[in-house]
């Protein structure tokens, strides 16, 4: 006799939690992916332990025909959200996540920082609201400390060695990320997974902020995504602010440091043209999905299109083809839809040339 087939189990690698209207949020962490499945489709995972075929699921599930419950189960294997026999075992591991990028998840940051801490309520109060006054007394406490170190010169800050800045660099970018998850989770977001990543040969922190674009409210979206930034302004002020005239000079260029530190990863965040925290805040404002992808592809598909023009031109023998217009017809106006198009255009070819233009101004500035 034939035996009958049964139904892979739930993965060990998700970080489930229910969601709205009986749906639940779905954090992959072999691919490090977000999902938002239905409340029907929750109760049918949740029901997949391994020991059951497609005729049992659908009975225990009540909503499903047996063909159904297969064809959800193949959707499900597509996501990774089932047991697929190889390395469930395996916690640590890195994973592609993009271009020279690498992610290696170390903890949950749900029990990490939880939503109904007062003391994670209490911080990011302090983030979004303290910070940038912080900042602003720390810049006036700086600009009154300067005249009692006349030798203090900018050009004593490269006197500190590189290694302490690179663990100045990684320190800060970490608690940058913390910042975003107590914010986060201050609004009940869910914050799946925080670790480090490696981009290109630079170690970074990340932490998963892919549910925050839930929240219904832009504003709450908003106090996310300026987490981090309201984290550098406050470490930059509190190193200001510590600036006193007592202190010795080896320290004051510690702290001058590490505020110049802050400073300039605010203004590389609010930098539109990498998917930095100002991107996703651009891309918020305008309501366009997947703002640096399609700006990319439109562009490409344009000068695709003006290189496949350019070569047919060419083919016959240099000769101009002009349509006569029609009587009747108007010649057709730049209209609201048209603005799009223009702007996937002007985005695209601002995302190419910036990172350029970065590089030859710096390796100028260097020279």
């Amino acid at each position: 006799m034939n035996a009958i087939p049964l139904c892979p189990k739930i993965s060990d690698g998700l970080s489930i939690q229910p969601f709205q209207n009986g749906s639940a949020t779905v954090f992959v962490k072999q691919t490090k992916k977000s999902y938002v499945i239905g409340g029907r489709e929750y109760r049918l995972l949740l029901c997949m332990d391994g020991r059951s075929d497609f005729s049992a699921l659908s009975r225990t599930s009540g909503c499903y025909t047996p063909e159904q419950v297969e064809h959800l189960t193949g959707i499900f294997q597509k996501l990774g959200l089932l047991h697929d026999g190889e390395g469930q075992k395996r916690r640590l591991h890195l994973v592609r996540s993009g271009r020279l990028k690498y992610k290696l998840g170390l903890f949950d940051g749900n029990r990490a920082f939880s939503a109904d801490s007062p003391a994670v309520r209490l911080f990011a109060g302090l983030l979004l609201y303290a910070a940038p006054l912080l900042f602003l007394a720390g810049l006036a406490r700086l600009w009154f400390s300067l005249p009692h170190y006349p030798a203090f010169r900018a050009a004593d800050l490269l006197d500190l060695p590189l290694l302490l800045y690179a663990a100045l660099f990684f320190l800060i970018t970490t608690l940058h990320e913390l910042g975003h998850a107590v914010v986060a989770r201050s609004l009940r977001v869910q914050v799946p997974e925080i670790g480090v990543m490696l981009y290109a040969i630079l170690p970074l922190a990340y932490t998963d902020m892919s549910f925050s674009r839930l929240l219904p409210r832009r504003a709450d979206r908003m106090k996310c995504l300026f987490a981090g930034i309201c984290t550098n302004l406050l470490l930059a002020g509190l190193s200001l602010l510590c600036c006193w005239p007592g202190i010795s000079a080896a320290a004051f260029r510690f702290l001058c440091a590490n505020a110049l530190i802050n400073g300039l990863l605010v203004l590389a965040n609010l930098v539109v043209f990498f998917k930095l925290d100002g991107y996703f805040i651009l891309q918020d404002l305008l309501e366009i999905p997947y703002l640096y992808e399609n700006s990319l592809r439109f562009l490409s598909s344009r000068l695709a299109g003006a290189v496949s023009r350019l070569r047919a031109k060419r083919q016959s023998g240099r000769k101009l083809q002009i349509s006569r217009l029609r009587a009747g017809v108007r010649a057709r106006r730049l209209t609201k839809n048209d603005l799009p198009p223009l702007l996937y255009g002007s985005f695209g070819l601002l995302c190419t040339l910036y990172l350029p233009f970065l590089i030859v101004s710096l390796a100028t500035a260097i020279l």
